[in-house]
């Protein structure tokens, strides 16, 4: 219907999502380059922190989707972002393929969200928050293995 009236679905495309900054570019960039894998590979994580917005000229709105992308990576079950914000805390998100369940990590540090994808906003450091958030998704994956055995 809509495009009997003229809108144009190659244009809206392209403008959704094909048209990322240079800046949003050079943060993903610096993000595959600092990843890091856990679980034999089954879990991709990395963190952002205002000095990687700073050097690449990035805002906190270039973030969206890029643990989406990273769960794209073949062998990684669940991909996990760790943004510090500005305030003292940090911004949580996590994306499951669907063979592990994220909105219970979530819910143990305060959060929520659908069961492939959830996220939380924690109260604390960055090193600190990664290493409880770290922890708590490991011990998540090597129980929901042992139900599954």
């Amino acid at each position: 219907e809509s495009i009997k009236h003229g809108v144009d679905p190659t244009d809206i495309y392209q403008k959704v999502y094909e048209s990322g900054s240079r800046s949003r570019m050079k943060l993903l960039g610096t993000i595959i380059n600092n990843m890091n894998f856990d679980y034999d590979g089954k879990l991709a994580w990395f963190t952002i922190d205002g000095e990687m917005l700073s050097k690449t000229g990035s805002n906190s709105e270039d973030v969206d989707g890029f643990t989406d992308f990273v769960r794209k990576i073949r062998g990684v079950e669940i991909a996990l972002m760790i943004f510090e914000t500005e305030n003292g805390t940090c911004r949580v998100n996590f994306r499951s393929k669907g063979r592990y369940l994220v909105n219970g990590i979530a819910k143990s540090i305060n959060g929520g969200g659908h069961v492939f994808a959830a996220g939380a906003r924690v109260q604390g450091s960055l090193k600190e928050v990664t290493s409880l958030v770290l922890n708590r998704t490991i011990q998540s994956m090597k129980i929901q293995d042992k139900q599954t055995q």
